[in-house]
């Protein structure tokens, strides 16, 4: 069933450095329906089409969506619900489902869902995926429910995956060269981690609480979410520098995903606690050097009505 966006409504335009020369053009994409209880666009391909997931007042039942050209679909792949988390090239689509047994990881592609099990696991849950067709996810140990296991699907086999000492493990994105992102949790808390080329590196928002990288995209640029104890703010981390995005006025900002030309998704929770979607498209500026400001630029990209500007001076916005 589809359902047309009527208004994708440029809510801000917020100049949020991501680069030497690149800014964020913020956009709020609400799926189109009433009694939303939560929302979230968790991933977009290189074409633009956005998936994620979405729960009404009146069920407990999360339902996915993919937004392509302007137009929802809903896109339930169990009777009792599931999480749309990632998408390649080919529409193939990764995340986890539930039935009357648990959570299982699936793959989604042309209609047909292939459910995904650790064997002897009684809880799998995938999340991101590549061109390859590669899926990465997470399981609950068989013989202690208390540890976490993080792996990569491939062809029917799993590889498992564990941070050194840590007692959970939960891959959150796959790229093309085989970069794996996600969290672990170890003594000290909750980390994210990248795994490259048989290597762990801890990734951690200096002064945050938890840091949640969600997705990588081909170019190593990775993006997620840290909380400061207050609230969540999310992130974009680039060659080992970390720069905050909030949406504008937000209350709360997560970075769910990001493609090769750097278009970010996530969610956001307005000052109301109503929850959102967005999308951050690149905007490239033209530097001073060139003869023109910042603020010269705005005028060139002809601002929406009622768009707002804003400024950042830090990685802070």
């Amino acid at each position: 069933m589809f359902r047309t966006l009527s208004t994708i409504a440029v809510a801000f335009l917020l100049f949020s450095r991501i680069g030497a020369s690149q800014s964020l053009l913020f956009k709020t994409i609400d799926f189109p329906a009433t009694g939303i209880l939560g929302q979230a666009a968790t991933a977009i391909d290189d074409r633009g089409r956005i998936i994620g997931s979405y729960q009404l007042n009146s069920s407990a039942t999360l339902h996915g969506f993919v937004l392509e050209n302007d137009s929802f679909e809903t896109l339930d792949v169990s009777p009792l619900g599931g999480t749309l988390r990632g998408i390649n090239k080919h529409g193939e689509i990764s995340g986890f489902l539930s039935d009357q047994n648990g959570l299982h990881a699936f793959r989604y592609f042309s209609g047909i869902t292939t459910v995904i099990d650790v064997p002897g696991a009684n809880l799998t849950e995938g999340t991101g995926l590549n061109d390859k067709g590669q899926i990465v996810g997470d399981y609950r140990d068989p013989t202690n429910s208390n540890i976490f296991h993080g792996f990569v699907y491939e062809n029917g086999y799993f590889i498992t995956l564990d941070f050194p000492g840590a007692s959970a493990t939960a891959p959150s994105s796959i790229n093309n060269r085989g970069q794996i992102v996600g969290f672990f949790l170890n003594a000290s808390g909750f980390h994210g981690f990248l795994f490259d080329s048989g290597l762990y590196t801890s990734i951690d928002m200096p002064g945050a609480l938890f840091t949640n990288p969600l997705s990588i995209n081909d170019h190593g640029v990775i993006v997620g979410s840290y909380s400061n104890g207050f609230t969540n703010h999310g992130f974009i981390y680039r060659d080992g520098t970390f720069t905050t995005i909030d949406f504008p006025e937000a209350a709360l900002t997560e970075v769910w995903g990001i493609n090769n030309k750097g278009t970010i998704v996530g969610r956001y929770v307005d000052t109301s606690a109503v929850n959102h979607n967005f999308v951050g498209t690149p905007v490239l500026e033209i530097s001073e050097q060139s003869g023109y400001s910042q603020s010269g630029m705005v005028g060139l990209i002809r601002r929406p009505r009622g768009a707002k500007q804003m400024d950042c001076t830090s990685s802070e916005c």
